[in-house]
């Protein structure tokens, strides 16, 4: 039998990947911080400013995020624009963290922007 893994869940390289969802959870369980709240701080970058203004929109209408902000980038000729935020602030589970990356993978894709940084914030 031939298995092959789709980079786009399994790639530790890969901002958004279900596996760095298991390791912030792992993390989060061996530091004892599970029944913390936590929040995830995002960055994605846009190649201009009005696909930038219509993600931040759109990650709005989510309710788990709590705040998004534009900034524009002066070192990077490509993709001068980024979008950074946070969701809310709550006790996360595997499940919910998860669930936050792929919205934030796919919300990225979908408006053919990049995820640069997901973490803990």
């Amino acid at each position: 039998m031939n298995v092959t893994l789709d980079d786009e869940y399994q790639d530790s390289r890969t901002v958004g990947a279900l596996v760095g969802a298991l390791a912030l959870w792992r993390s989060l369980l061996s530091s004892d911080q599970q029944a913390q709240p936590q929040q995830l701080a995002f960055s994605l970058v846009c190649p201009s400013e009005a696909r930038a203004l219509g993600m931040a929109a759109f990650l709005r209408l989510n309710p788990a995020c709590a705040t998004t902000w534009v900034n524009y980038i002066h070192a990077d000729p490509l993709a001068n624009w980024r979008v950074q935020g946070a969701t809310r602030l709550e006790v996360q589970s595997l499940q919910n963290l998860e669930g936050l990356f792929t919205w934030l993978r796919q919300a990225a894709a979908s408006h053919e922007v990049n995820l640069t940084d997901l973490t803990l914030g």
